[in-house]
């Protein structure tokens, strides 16, 4: 009887730790040393993932957000959101350039970061700090400014600190409807895992 009302505080524990976390956003962990992104899989729990996806609305989106564990970071850790690289945009059969349309990036009065130009290297993003229990769930603006008429758009970003541990993560896409249908739009998020980067998301 024992054992088997310890199993069940033990899933009522992992269930209870899972509903803190939101599941739409990017989960971070940090338990390997460098800062890895994950996503829900279905039925429950998490895998490695670099791919991920929203709708802007409105002209922009806070989606998708960050969140993970308390102790995930240290106690008021700055973390970066970077742009690693130019904007894409999806034309119905390849990613291309999205120019001369970028996104901006804000946090309340934090920013702007813009996207690099082709070939401009990384657009580095500013700190905002983890708590004092160490957990980083930040939701930033993601913005498209410039002509911004393609149907959807892919961003490559990563997260760093300024701290030797956890080191950056590996680059990761965020792709955006922006006035897309569904089938384009599944077309390109399908393609973005398949051509952007290399990853199980």
């Amino acid at each position: 009887m024992k054992s088997v009302l310890t199993a069940i505080a033990g899933l009522a524990l992992v269930t209870s730790a899972h509903a803190q976390l939101h599941e739409t956003d990017v989960i971070l962990e940090t338990g390997t040393g460098v800062i890895e992104t994950m996503g829900q899989v279905e039925g429950g729990g998490f895998e490695p993932g670099c791919v991920f996806s929203a709708d802007i609305t409105a002209g922009s989106t806070n989606d998708p957000g960050f969140d993970n564990f308390n102790g995930t970071f240290g106690t008021n850790q700055n973390v970066y959101l970077d742009i690693v690289s130019h904007l894409r945009a999806w034309d119905g059969a390849d990613w291309i350039s999205a120019a001369p349309t970028q996104i901006r990036i804000t946090r309340g009065f934090d920013g702007p970061v813009f996207s690099p130009s082709e070939g401009g290297g990384i657009a580095e993003g500013f700190a905002v700090s983890a708590n004092s229990s160490g957990k980083w769930h930040k939701h930033f603006l993601f913005t498209p400014v410039g002509a911004a008429n393609d149907p959807v758009y892919a961003l490559e970003l990563q997260l760093r600190t300024d701290e030797s541990m956890p080191g950056t993560s590996e680059p990761f896409w965020f792709v955006f409807r922006n006035n897309a249908d569904s089938v384009t739009f599944d077309d390109a998020v399908a393609a973005a895992r398949t051509g952007l980067g290399t990853c199980n998301a």
